[in-house]
Formats: C-alpha cells, structure tokens, sequence
C-alpha cells in the first residue's frame, strides 16, 4: 500500500525525485582582506534553492550580488579567479534586459548602516546539485557582492563595480 500511495503521490507532483547527492551547501563569505564577513547557506527545494545570506562589516547600501561560475575567491586576485556569471544559456546581464537574465543574476543586497545584511532569496532557477544547472558543478560556484548596486541593466554587471566580497559554495558536511 506505501509504495502504490508513494508511486501515485509522485505522479500527481506532490512528491519531488530529486536526483541530488547534496541538499544543502554554504559559502564562507570573505571580505576585501580575506577575512570572514559572513555565510550564504543555499538549501534544495522541490524546484530550485532557497538561500539566506548574512553578512556583517560592509559598506552601508545597495550592492550587486551574483552568482559566479567557479568555486574560487582570491582576494589578493580581487576575487576576479571566480569569472563571470553563471550563464549557461548565453543571456545578458540583468532582470530589466529583454535578452536576460543569466541564471547568475540575483536583486541587490541592501547593507544596513551598521554594516549588516540579512536575506533570504528564493532561486528558481538553480539546483544545489543533481540536475539542470547546478551549484556544486565539477569546478564549483561562487556567491559575489560588489561594491555598488546593480542596475539590472548595464553590461556586463550592471555597474555594480569592484568585487569586494566572494565565496566559494561547497557542499554542507
């Protein structure tokens, strides 16, 4: 009987198959020093990831936040070893470009005046791992925060400026 309610559960959509090895990742967030301003913890949902983001010591205001094709953050290469946006699908940059947006664009991250941010994003478009495009590829992701804002518009990161925080996603032990 539980693997006909299973089987049927599954059919009707109620139920998710996720073919992932991992559910959950996270990203020490390293500031222009090198040194730990905060974490991003992306968890697996039944379609794409949830992430929440917590960050502290960073300028006040709107910054870019991206997410970045490779699992690397130098800060002595100004965290530009992590490349451009994950963007399998050859879209431009940014949510208000008719030809976007990468699946890498994210909004911006609002920093309080204390230097502190907190926000949970819902990503539908990205999967920790398994299947379609994956967090935990073989040469990794990253989560990037720039020193300006993203106008969601201007190529090829919608002005947002220097790098000045990255972290490499890995998975969750």
């Amino acid at each position: 009987m539980r693997i006909l309610l299973v089987t049927t559960a599954l059919a009707m959509g109620f139920l998710s198959t996720p073919a992932m090895a991992q559910d959950t990742a996270r990203a020490d967030i390293l500031g222009p020093d090198g040194n730990s301003v905060g974490e991003a913890v992306f968890q697996q949902g039944t379609i794409g990831a949830m992430v929440n983001i917590k960050v502290k010591g960073l300028p006040a205001g709107k910054h870019g936040l991206h997410l970045h094709t490779l699992g690397t953050c130098e800060h002595d290469h100004d965290y530009k070893t992590a490349e451009g946006h994950i963007d399998p699908s050859d879209k431009e940059h940014g949510y208000f470009n008719a030809s976007g947006p990468e699946v890498g664009d994210l909004p911006n991250l609002y920093v309080h005046e204390d230097g502190t941010a907190q926000v949970e994003l819902f990503l539908p478009q990205i999967n920790v791992s398994g299947y379609g495009t994956v967090l935990l590829d073989d040469d990794g992701s990253s989560v990037m925060i720039h020193e300006g804002p993203d106008d969601h518009t201007t190529q090829p990161i919608g002005g947002s400026g220097a790098r000045i925080a990255c972290g490499v996603i890995t998975a969750d032990q």
